[in-house]
C-alpha cells in the first residue's frame, strides 16, 4: 500500500472517529445532565413527599394517642367523681383505675401510665411495671411534667428491656390527685397506630414526570401502598418483582437503581429510575419512581440532527487528506530509501537538500540521528559486556552471602515492613522444622509462633532505627527450658523498611553464669561461717581446755560430770567442723584414699541405717580408685548424702552409687564455676527414686542452716559441709532434681595416678614436760584454759593479750621462752606479723600456731620455716601434750595438727 493512501485512510477514519466522539461526548454530557436533572428533581420530589408523609404519620400517632389518652380522662373522671360521692373510696377508685388501666395496649406494647407530683419528686402511681417508684431522675418523666398537657417524645427503659427505648405519649393533667395521665407507645411500634388509606389518599394523586409516582413498602419488602398493583389481586409475578426491585435499591449505596417495569396498564416494559427513604420509627420505605423516556426525550431530536451534519463533514475532510497526503507523499519517498539502506548496512545516512522546508528538516535530523545511533549501538554493546560482568559478579556475591549465613549457628531471619519472613537461615530451618520454601513471604508469627510477643518489638526497631537487643525463652519438645537472646536490625535503605533478626541459644551461657553466681554466693556465705566458726572454736577451746584442766583436779565421783562437758564441746567443735569444712577452712590432712572402698564401707553403714524398704544399689568400675583427699570427710559426706535420700523415699524406693572414670578437657574446666583441672577424674553419681527438690529450694541446698525437714529434724549444714568438702578437694558437685523425679548429685574428684594408703593408728595418752610456754591469745578463757592444762602438764606459763605486747614481752624473757603458743587472728597484730617480729628477734624461736582458720592459705604470709607445729581449736590436754612431747623430746615440726 502507498504512503499516500495509507495517510488517506489513517486520517479520513481517524478525522470521522473525532467528529463520531465529539457527538458522542456532546450526547452522552447532555444525557447525563439531563438524567442527573430527573435525578435530582426525583430526589427533591421524594425528599417533599418525605416530609408530607412524615408529618401525616406523625399527625396520625398524635391523634391516636391523644384519642386513647382523652378517653381514658373520662374514665378517671368518671371514678373520681364516684369518690367524691362516696360511692367509692379513694384507693378502690385507684385500684379501678389502675386495672383499666392494665387491660389496654396502647399499638404492640405501649400502655396507660398516671405520674403523680409528691414535694418536687415524681412518682409512677399508676404503671404496669414500675408502680410507685420514683422516677424524677428518668429522661420520660421529666418530659412528662414540662410538656403537662400534649404530645411528647422521650427515651425510656423498663425492667424486662435490654436498652433504653424510644416512645412517644399524649399527656393531660389531672389536678384532684396531681396527676398526670398519658398514652404511651414505642416509636418503633407505631405502625400499629398508622391507617393506611390516609397514606394512599395522600401520595396517590402525585405524578413525577408524566407517570411516575410513588409507593411504600414495609420492612419485609412488602408493597403497603402502590397505584394499581395492590387493587389487582392476579399480579402477584409484579409483586414478587417489585421485592426484587426494592432489595436492590435498599443494598444500594446511594439508595437510587434503574431497573425495567411493566405496570397492568402499559403496552411495554419501560426503563425506569428509582429512590428510596426509610421513614423513620415505622420501618417502611417510601419510593419514588418515574420513566427515563420521559426524561430523555427532548434530546432525541438532536441527536438525529448531529448525525447527519457529522457525515457531510467526514466525507468533505475525507477528500481534503487525500490530496494533501499526495502532496507529502513524493519528497518522503527518498527518506524512506534512506532509511531502508541504513536499517540494511547501518552506513551512516546521508540527506540531500529538498524543496519542502519540513521534510529537509526531517532529511538532516534522519542524518544526525543514524551518526548518533551508531556511536550510542557501539557503546550499548560495551556496556552489555560490563553489565553481564557485574551480573555475575553479583550472582557469587550472592551465593558466597548466603551461604556465609547458612553457616552461622544463630538462627538469621529477614523481615519486612509487615514481618513477612524475606531471608530464612539454615539454623532457622533446623531449629523450628520449616524449610526456606515453607517460610518465605509467610508472617513471623505463623511461622515461628515463639516470636509472637516480641512483634511489637521489631516493628518499633525499625520504625526507631535503632539495635535492640532482647532475652526470650520457651521450652523445646521435651519440656526444656531453652534461652536466647534477639537481636533486631534495622535495614532502611532505597526507601524499603527491613529488618534482620538474629538469634543466639545462650541457654548454656546463662548456666554457667548461674553456677558461677552460686559459687560466689557460697563462697561469701562460707566466709561468714568461717568467721563464725573461728569465734565459736575460741569459746568452745575455752570450754574443752578447762574441762580437761578440771578433770585432773575433781574427785573420781565428778569425772563424769567434766566428761559430759567435754563430750558436749566435742559435739559442738564438730558443728564448727562442718562449718569450716564448708567455708573450705578445715584443715585437711591430704592423703591417698580409695575412695572405691569408702564408697563400699558408707554402704554398708547406710544399709543398716536406712529403712529395709529402700533398695541400695552399686555399680562401680574396677581398678583403683584413688584421691588425694581425707577419708573421714569424703565418708562424711557420702553418708550426708545418702541419709538425704532415705529421707526423701519415706515410702522406700531406690538409692544408687554409680562410680566411673571421666576425663575434663580444658574447655570444660573453664565453663565450670568450680576450680578444676584438666586430667582423669572419677565421676560419682548418686541418683534416688525420691521425692525431688522444688525448684525454688534447688538453688538453696547448699546454703548453710537451709533445710525443708521439720525443726528439730535437720541443722541444715549437711550437704553445706560436702559443698565445702567437695571444692576443698579440687572437685565438683552438680544437682538435677525435680519435684516426683527424685534427685542426681554428680561429683567429680582428681584422680591419682598411683600411690600408697596409709594405715594410722594412735591412741591418745598424757606426756608431761617442763619448760616456759608464753601464750599469746586475745581470748582470756583460751589462755586461762592453756594456762590450767600446761602447767597440769608440768610447763611454766606466760602470757600476753595480743601480738604486740607479746612481742615486746618476748624481747625482755626472751632467754627464758622455751616455746610460743600463738594464736592466729587477733586485734592490735595478728599471728602473722607477730610471728615474723618473733622471728627477727630470734630466726631459731619454736612457735605453735593454735587457730580455727587451719587451711595453709588462711596463714597469709607465714612461711613453714620456723613453725614448730600447729594445732587446731578447740585442742584437747591429749592433743596438747602430744604436740609438746614431740617438740621438746623429738624436735619434730608438726604440721598436722
Amino acid at each position: 500500500m502507498k504512503l499516500q493512501t495509507k495517510i488517506a485512510l489513517s486520517l479520513g477514519p481517524f478525522v470521522l472517529l473525532v467528529l463520531t466522539a465529539l457527538f458522542v461526548f456532546n450526547y452522552t454530557l447532555l444525557y447525563r445532565i439531563f438524567t442527573k436533572n430527573a435525578q435530582r428533581d426525583l430526589q427533591v420530589t421524594e425528599q417533599n413527599m418525605y416530609r408530607s408523609v412524615q408529618a401525616l404519620l406523625s399527625t396520625a400517632i398524635s391523634n391516636n394517642l391523644r384519642g386513647i389518652t382523652e378517653s381514658n380522662l373520662q374514665f378517671v373522671q368518671q371514678r373520681h367523681a364516684e369518690y367524691l360521692q362516696g360511692k367509692l373510696s379513694e384507693q378502690q377508685a385507684k385500684a379501678i383505675i389502675q386495672q383499666h388501666f392494665n387491660e389496654q395496649v396502647v399499638g404492640k406494647s405501649g400502655y396507660m401510665v398516671a405520674v403523680q407530683r409528691q414535694q418536687n419528686r415524681l412518682f409512677l402511681e399508676l404503671h404496669p411495671f414500675l408502680k410507685g417508684e420514683d422516677c424524677t431522675d428518668t429522661h420520660g418523666c421529666r418530659q412528662w411534667e414540662k410538656v403537662g398537657n400534649g404530645y411528647t417524645e422521650y427515651d425510656w427503659q423498663n425492667p424486662k428491656d435490654n436498652s433504653q427505648r424510644k416512645k412517644a405519649a399524649y399527656v393531660v393533667e389531672f389536678r384532684p390527685w396531681n396527676w398526670i395521665i398519658g398514652a404511651s407507645s414505642y416509636r418503633d411500634e407505631f405502625v400499629a397506630l398508622v391507617k393506611l388509606k390516609d397514606l394512599e389518599q395522600l401520595i396517590g394523586p402525585i405524578r413525577i414526570n408524566q407517570s411516575g409516582y410513588f409507593a411504600v413498602f414495609d420492612e419485609n419488602g412488602r408493597l403497603l401502598v402502590h397505584p394499581e398493583l395492590l387493587a389487582d389481586q392476579h399480579q402477584q409475578g409484579l409483586q414478587e418483582q417489585a421485592y426484587q426491585i426494592f432489595n436492590e435499591l435498599k443494598t444500594s449505596s446511594d439508595g437510587y437503581s434503574t431497573y425495567m417495569w411493566k405496570n397492568p396498564s402499559d403496552p411495554a416494559p419501560r426503563h425506569k429510575y428509582a429512590f428510596i427513604e426509610r421513614l423513620e420509627d415505622f420501618n417502611w420505605y417510601l419510593v419514588a419512581t418515574g420513566y427515563l423516556s420521559e426524561v430523555h426525550q427532548p434530546i432525541q431530536s438532536l441527536r438525529n440532527i448531529t448525525i447527519v451534519l457529522i457525515s457531510l463533514a467526514g466525507l468533505v475532510l475525507f477528500l481534503l487528506i487525500f490530496r494533501l497526503s499526495r502532496f507529502l507523499t513524493r519528497p518522503l519517498m527518498t527518506l524512506e530509501r534512506g532509511i531502508q539502506a541504513f536499517d540494511e548496512n547501518k552506513a551512516i545516512f546521508a540527506w540531500q537538500s529538498h524543496d519542502v522546508h519540513e521534510i529537509n528538516i526531517l532529511g538532516n535530523a534522519f542524518a544526525r540521528m543514524t551518526q548518533q545511533l551508531t556511536r550510542t549501538i557501539d557503546e550499548l554493546q560495551a556496556s552489555n559486556r560490563q553489565l553481564a560482568l557485574s551480573e555475575q559478579q553479583t550472582r557469587e556475591n550472592r551465593a558466597l552471602l548466603e551461604s556465609t549465613i547458612d553457616a552461622m549457628p544463630s538462627q538469621i531471619i529477614g523481615v519486612d515492613k509487615q514481618l513477612r519472613i524475606s531471608q530464612w537461615n539454615n539454623a532457622a530451618a533446623r531449629l523450628t522444622g520449616r524449610s526456606r520454601a515453607e517460610a518465605d513471604h509467610r508472617l513471623l508469627c505463623e511461622v515461628y509462633p515463639e516470636m509472637a510477643p516480641h512483634t511489637e518489638t521489631i516493628a518499633g526497631s525499625m520504625a526507631d532505627n535503632r539495635i535492640i537487643t532482647l532475652p526470650s525463652s520457651f521450652r523445646d519438645e521435651s519440656g526444656k527450658p531453652l534461652f536466647t537472646e534477639i537481636t533486631i536490625y534495622p535495614l532502611l535503605s532505597r526507601g524499603l523498611t527491613e529488618a534482620v533478626l538474629r538469634i543466639d541459644d545462650i541457654t548454656e551461657r546463662l548456666e554457667m553464669e548461674q553456677q558461677l553466681r552460686q559459687s560466689q554466693k557460697m563462697d561469701a556465705i562460707g566466709h561468714l561461717a568461717g568467721g563464725m566458726a573461728h569465734d565459736f572454736n575460741n569459746m568452745l577451746g575455752g570450754i574443752l581446755g578447762a574441762a580437761d584442766a578440771l578433770r585432773q583436779r575433781v574427785a573420781p565421783a565428778d569425772v563424769p560430770l567434766v566428761n559430759n562437758i567435754r563430750t558436749a564441746a566435742e559435739r559442738a567443735g564438730e558443728l564448727t567442723r562442718n562449718l569450716l569444712a564448708f567455708a573450705r577452712k578445715e584443715h585437711v590432712a591430704l592423703a591417698p584414699v580409695d575412695l572405691t572402698r569408702v564408697l563400699n564401707d558408707s554402704i554398708e553403714i547406710l544399709k543398716r541405717t536406712l529403712d529395709k524398704k529402700i533398695v541400695i544399689e552399686s555399680e562401680i568400675e574396677p581398678g583403683a580408685m584413688l584421691v588425694m583427699g581425707e577419708r573421714s570427710q569424703l565418708q562424711s559426706s557420702l553418708l550426708n548424702m545418702g541419709i538425704n535420700a532415705g529421707h526423701a523415699m519415706p515410702d522406700g524406693g531406690t538409692l544408687s552409687f554409680v562410680v566411673r572414670r571421666d576425663y575434663l578437657d580444658l574447655a570444660y574446666c573453664q565453663k565450670s564455676p568450680f576450680a578444676l583441672h584438666p586430667g582423669p577424674h572419677i565421676l560419682l553419681t548418686i541418683r534416688d527414686s525420691g521425692s525431688g527438690i522444688a525448684p525454688e529450694h534447688l538453688k538453696q541446698i547448699f546454703d548453710p542452716f537451709f533445710t525443708t525437714k521439720e525443726q528439730e529434724k535437720g541443722t541444715g549444714l549437711g550437704l553445706a559441709a560436702v559443698y565445702g568438702t567437695v571444692q576443698q578437694h579440687h572437685g565438683e558437685i552438680l544437682v538435677d532434681s525435680s519435684p516426683g523425679r527424685g534427685t542426681v548429685f554428680t561429683l567429680r574428684l582428681p584422680l591419682m595416678a598411683n600411690g600408697q594408703i596409709e594405715e594410722q593408728s594412735e591412741a591418745f595418752q598424757f606426756f608431761t614436760g617442763q619448760g616456759n610456754i608464753l601464750i599469746i591469745d586475745d581470748e582470756p578463757v583460751i589462755r586461762l584454759a592453756a594456762r590450767f592444762m600446761l602447767e597440769g602438764l608440768g610447763y611454766t606459763v606466760h602470757e600476753a593479750e595480743n601480738g604486740l605486747e607479746g612481742i615486746d614481752y618476748y624481747r625482755r624473757h626472751h632467754q627464758e621462752i622455751d616455746l610460743v603458743l600463738l594464736d592466729m587472728i587477733m586485734p592490735v597484730m595478728d599471728g602473722d606479723e607477730c610471728f615474723q617480729q618473733l622471728k627477727v628477734c630470734n630466726p631459731d624461736i619454736r612457735v605453735v600456731l593454735a587457730s580455727g582458720f587451719t587451711r595453709e592459705a588462711d596463714f597469709g604470709s607465714t612461711s613453714w620455716e620456723g613453725l614448730a607445729g600447729f594445732i587446731r581449736k578447740p585442742y584437747t590436754l591429749e592433743e596438747l601434750s602430744a604436740l609438746l612431747h614431740r617438740i621438746f623430746q623429738c624436735g619434730e615440726i608438726d604440721r598436722q595438727g
